[in-house]
């Protein structure tokens, strides 16, 4: 059961990704489809379903439904309404993941632009750690709401490396800082691919829907 939820998960946050991103292509002034119309959308997303069911297969789903209405629908067809609950909660998880994976590059730049207005010094590349890292899809899409070079460092755990740096570097492990700069090593570097033009609409709507957040309570 477990391989199956993983599988509706996955399958379900490739949907929303690769949907969202289609709509966005035609929708979007001055995008490279703006106009595209109805027959491009509709085109668009029978390809992320495709490409989410065939997530969804791989990583270990079958039946790789990929969304509530279809799981209810069999549960309906056959009377074994055993996997609604735990396939439902996997689609709903991966739609948010999708979504989650977006706003996190969004939120970085705005971090980004914080700090070097506090600062003064401009950042010429983003060096990232984490689990969140292992993403190719978000660490490229990084780079292209930045406008820099986005790097994955070999051990991505950084936390429990400088950890272990600073026990070895009070016990005499490590001869000095030099050391450790020697040992750290680039696993592979994302750079902007997306048209300046689209990334300020984009970054721009993020904006709006954040402030339009504010005080809704």
């Amino acid at each position: 059961m477990a391989s199956r939820f993983f599988g509706e998960f996955m399958g379900t946050m490739v949907l929303i990704l690769m949907g969202n991103g289609s709509v966005a292509n035609m929708l979007l002034k001055r995008s490279k489809a703006e106009g595209a119309g109805w027959l491009a959308i509709t085109t668009g997303w029978a390809f992320a379903v495709m490409t989410g069911v065939f997530t969804a297969i791989a990583c270990g789903s079958p039946d790789a439904h990929i969304n509530p209405a279809v799981t209810l629908a069999f549960a309906v067809k056959t009377g074994d309404f055993s996997l609604l609950a735990p396939f439902a909660a996997a689609q709903l998880l991966g739609a948010m993941a999708g979504a989650v994976l977006e706003a996190t590059a969004l939120q970085t730049r705005e971090v980004v632009e914080a700090m070097e207005k506090d600062s003064g010094i401009l950042l010429d590349v983003l060096r990232t750690d984490g689990g969140m890292v292992s993403n190719d899809l978000l660490m490229q899409f990084q780079a292209d709401i930045l406008d820099r070079p986005v790097v994955r460092p070999a051990v991505q755990e950084t936390t429990a490396l400088g950890a272990a740096y600073a026990a070895g570097l009070a016990v005499g492990f490590f001869a000095g800082f030099d050391d450790l700069r020697a040992r750290w090593s680039v696993d592979h570097t994302w750079k902007p691919q997306m048209e300046a033009d689209r990334r300020q609409e984009l970054y721009g709507f993020w904006k709006k829907a954040v402030t339009r957040s504010f005080d809704w309570l």
